[in-house]
Protein backbone atom coordinates (compact mmCIF):
# COMPACT_ATOMS: atom_id res chain seq x y z
CA UNK A 1 0.00 0.00 0.00
CA UNK A 2 2.74 2.67 1.13
CA UNK A 3 4.91 1.71 -2.78
CA UNK A 4 0.93 2.58 -4.43
CA UNK A 5 1.01 5.74 -2.31
CA UNK A 6 4.69 6.62 -2.95
CA UNK A 7 4.31 5.99 -7.21
CA UNK A 8 0.81 7.93 -7.17
CA UNK A 9 2.53 10.83 -5.42
CA UNK A 10 5.33 10.72 -7.82
CA UNK A 11 3.65 10.78 -10.87
CA UNK A 12 1.52 13.54 -9.85
CA UNK A 13 4.78 15.68 -9.13
CA UNK A 14 6.34 14.74 -12.58
CA UNK A 15 3.27 15.57 -14.44
CA UNK A 16 2.58 19.44 -12.31
CA UNK A 17 3.72 22.09 -15.20
CA UNK A 18 6.88 23.56 -13.05
CA UNK A 19 8.56 20.20 -12.33
CA UNK A 20 8.69 19.56 -16.28
CA UNK A 21 10.35 23.05 -16.88
CA UNK A 22 12.85 22.62 -14.14
CA UNK A 23 13.81 19.14 -15.86
CA UNK A 24 13.75 20.91 -18.69
CA UNK A 25 16.36 23.43 -17.75
CA UNK A 26 18.26 20.72 -15.63
CA UNK A 27 18.90 19.06 -18.81
CA UNK A 28 19.85 22.00 -20.65
CA UNK A 29 22.25 22.83 -18.01
CA UNK A 30 24.12 19.31 -18.37
CA UNK A 31 24.20 19.46 -22.06
CA UNK A 32 25.49 22.59 -22.22
CA UNK A 33 29.12 22.84 -23.88
CA UNK A 34 29.95 24.67 -20.82
CA UNK A 35 29.83 20.97 -18.67
CA UNK A 36 32.06 19.39 -21.39
CA UNK A 37 35.10 19.14 -18.81
CA UNK A 38 33.50 16.53 -16.47
CA UNK A 39 32.89 13.97 -19.61
CA UNK A 40 36.00 14.85 -21.68
CA UNK A 41 38.87 12.72 -19.27
CA UNK A 42 36.72 10.06 -20.26
CA UNK A 43 35.94 10.64 -24.17
CA UNK A 44 39.72 11.01 -24.44
CA UNK A 45 40.42 7.61 -22.86
CA UNK A 46 37.71 6.09 -24.48
CA UNK A 47 39.26 7.74 -27.81
CA UNK A 48 42.40 5.59 -26.75
CA UNK A 49 40.95 2.42 -26.40
CA UNK A 50 37.37 1.03 -25.79
CA UNK A 51 36.84 -0.84 -22.54
CA UNK A 52 34.88 -3.33 -23.83
CA UNK A 53 34.25 -4.51 -27.44
CA UNK A 54 31.12 -5.34 -28.51
CA UNK A 55 29.80 -7.49 -31.14
CA UNK A 56 27.42 -8.78 -33.35
CA UNK A 57 28.60 -11.86 -34.95
CA UNK A 58 24.87 -12.73 -36.03
CA UNK A 59 21.94 -10.38 -36.95
CA UNK A 60 19.62 -13.80 -37.03
CA UNK A 61 17.49 -14.02 -34.42
CA UNK A 62 14.73 -16.41 -33.66
CA UNK A 63 12.56 -13.73 -31.79
CA UNK A 64 10.37 -11.26 -32.87
CA UNK A 65 10.14 -8.65 -29.88
CA UNK A 66 7.83 -6.26 -30.09
CA UNK A 67 10.30 -3.39 -29.04
CA UNK A 68 13.46 -4.96 -30.87
CA UNK A 69 14.69 -3.03 -34.06
CA UNK A 70 16.16 -6.68 -35.04
CA UNK A 71 12.89 -7.32 -37.97
CA UNK A 72 13.43 -3.68 -39.07
CA UNK A 73 17.22 -3.70 -39.54
CA UNK A 74 17.80 -2.38 -43.13
CA UNK A 75 21.22 -4.53 -44.01
CA UNK A 76 20.79 -8.24 -45.06
CA UNK A 77 20.91 -10.84 -42.17
CA UNK A 78 23.64 -12.79 -41.85
CA UNK A 79 26.48 -14.39 -40.12
CA UNK A 80 29.78 -12.28 -39.92
CA UNK A 81 32.50 -13.88 -41.61
CA UNK A 82 35.44 -15.43 -39.85
CA UNK A 83 38.47 -13.52 -41.65
CA UNK A 84 36.43 -10.41 -40.94
CA UNK A 85 35.75 -11.81 -37.00
CA UNK A 86 39.63 -13.17 -36.59
CA UNK A 87 40.34 -9.40 -37.58
CA UNK A 88 38.55 -7.82 -35.38
CA UNK A 89 38.93 -9.44 -32.02
CA UNK A 90 43.05 -9.77 -32.92
CA UNK A 91 43.14 -6.31 -33.50
CA UNK A 92 41.21 -5.81 -29.91
CA UNK A 93 42.84 -8.26 -27.85
CA UNK A 94 46.61 -6.50 -28.70
CA UNK A 95 45.53 -4.72 -25.01
CA UNK A 96 43.67 -6.14 -22.27
CA UNK A 97 39.61 -5.87 -22.59
CA UNK A 98 36.50 -7.02 -22.67
CA UNK A 99 34.60 -8.73 -25.25
CA UNK A 100 30.90 -8.92 -25.30
CA UNK A 101 28.89 -10.87 -28.16
CA UNK A 102 25.30 -10.17 -28.91
CA UNK A 103 22.92 -7.41 -29.56
CA UNK A 104 20.46 -7.15 -32.46
CA UNK A 105 21.18 -10.53 -33.33
CA UNK A 106 21.44 -13.82 -30.91
CA UNK A 107 24.69 -15.72 -30.81
CA UNK A 108 23.35 -19.35 -30.29
CA UNK A 109 22.33 -19.34 -34.28
CA UNK A 110 25.72 -18.36 -35.69
CA UNK A 111 27.02 -22.11 -36.34
CA UNK A 112 30.76 -20.94 -35.48
CA UNK A 113 29.52 -19.40 -31.88
CA UNK A 114 31.69 -22.24 -30.33
CA UNK A 115 34.55 -21.53 -32.00
CA UNK A 116 34.55 -17.88 -31.60
CA UNK A 117 34.22 -17.98 -28.06
CA UNK A 118 37.50 -20.17 -28.13
CA UNK A 119 39.12 -18.18 -30.36
CA UNK A 120 38.56 -15.34 -28.08
CA UNK A 121 39.72 -17.11 -25.21
CA UNK A 122 42.79 -18.01 -26.45
CA UNK A 123 43.95 -14.60 -25.85
CA UNK A 124 45.05 -13.95 -22.14
CA UNK A 125 44.87 -10.48 -22.69
CA UNK A 126 40.98 -10.68 -22.74
CA UNK A 127 39.86 -10.15 -19.12
CA UNK A 128 36.21 -11.32 -19.39
CA UNK A 129 33.75 -12.50 -22.61
CA UNK A 130 30.33 -11.79 -21.88
CA UNK A 131 26.94 -13.34 -24.29
CA UNK A 132 23.99 -11.83 -24.15
CA UNK A 133 21.19 -14.48 -25.55
CA UNK A 134 17.60 -15.42 -25.57
CA UNK A 135 18.64 -18.59 -24.39
CA UNK A 136 16.08 -20.30 -26.63
CA UNK A 137 19.06 -22.90 -28.48
CA UNK A 138 20.69 -22.86 -25.11
CA UNK A 139 21.27 -26.87 -24.61
CA UNK A 140 23.00 -28.59 -22.31
CA UNK A 141 26.45 -28.16 -24.77
CA UNK A 142 26.69 -24.75 -24.69
CA UNK A 143 25.96 -24.41 -21.54
CA UNK A 144 28.65 -26.39 -20.64
CA UNK A 145 30.88 -24.50 -23.08
CA UNK A 146 29.80 -20.83 -21.50
CA UNK A 147 30.88 -22.50 -17.84
CA UNK A 148 34.52 -24.38 -19.24
CA UNK A 149 35.48 -20.86 -21.48
CA UNK A 150 34.06 -18.76 -18.31
CA UNK A 151 31.86 -16.76 -20.55
CA UNK A 152 29.40 -14.45 -18.06
CA UNK A 153 25.37 -14.76 -19.75
CA UNK A 154 22.54 -12.19 -19.64
CA UNK A 155 19.69 -13.74 -20.63
CA UNK A 156 17.39 -11.37 -22.42
CA UNK A 157 13.81 -12.91 -20.58
CA UNK A 158 12.04 -9.86 -20.38
CA UNK A 159 8.53 -11.53 -19.26
CA UNK A 160 7.96 -13.59 -16.24
CA UNK A 161 4.58 -14.88 -17.39
CA UNK A 162 4.21 -17.28 -20.17
CA UNK A 163 1.14 -15.51 -22.07
CA UNK A 164 2.87 -12.07 -21.94
CA UNK A 165 6.49 -13.84 -22.92
CA UNK A 166 5.02 -15.40 -26.09
CA UNK A 167 2.66 -12.38 -27.07
CA UNK A 168 5.60 -10.36 -26.49
CA UNK A 169 8.89 -12.30 -28.39
CA UNK A 170 6.69 -14.68 -30.62
CA UNK A 171 8.56 -17.75 -29.43
CA UNK A 172 7.45 -20.35 -26.93
CA UNK A 173 8.27 -20.07 -23.30
CA UNK A 174 9.01 -23.18 -22.08
CA UNK A 175 12.21 -24.49 -23.84
CA UNK A 176 13.56 -21.12 -22.10
CA UNK A 177 12.74 -22.26 -19.20
CA UNK A 178 13.89 -25.54 -19.14
CA UNK A 179 16.95 -24.30 -20.42
CA UNK A 180 17.55 -21.60 -17.80
CA UNK A 181 16.83 -24.15 -14.90
CA UNK A 182 19.84 -26.77 -16.68
CA UNK A 183 21.97 -23.91 -16.73
CA UNK A 184 21.93 -23.44 -13.45
CA UNK A 185 22.06 -27.03 -12.10
CA UNK A 186 25.28 -27.35 -13.89
CA UNK A 187 26.52 -23.96 -13.13
CA UNK A 188 26.02 -24.68 -9.38
CA UNK A 189 27.83 -27.48 -9.79
CA UNK A 190 30.66 -26.35 -11.11
CA UNK A 191 33.96 -25.31 -8.67
CA UNK A 192 34.21 -21.86 -10.61
CA UNK A 193 30.63 -20.83 -11.09
CA UNK A 194 30.23 -17.98 -14.19
CA UNK A 195 27.56 -14.94 -13.99
CA UNK A 196 24.61 -15.16 -14.84
CA UNK A 197 22.12 -11.96 -15.05
CA UNK A 198 18.77 -11.99 -16.31
CA UNK A 199 17.10 -8.97 -18.04
CA UNK A 200 13.63 -8.19 -17.73
CA UNK A 201 12.07 -5.67 -19.82
CA UNK A 202 8.53 -5.88 -18.68
CA UNK A 203 5.57 -4.40 -21.12
CA UNK A 204 3.19 -4.86 -17.95
CA UNK A 205 2.16 -2.53 -15.45
CA UNK A 206 4.59 -2.55 -12.40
Amino acid sequence: HTNRTSCRIQKTITNLPLFRIINTFRRKILESEYLDFLVTPLSRSLEKWPGILLIDTTTNCNARCIWCLNPHLRTPKGVMKWAVFEKIVKDYASRPGHVNIGTFGEPLLDPYITKRIEYIRAFNTMDRIGLTTNAYFLDEDKARLFIDNKVSLEISLDELEEKKFENIKKMKFEPVIKNIKKLLSLNDRTKKSIQINFRVKTMGKA
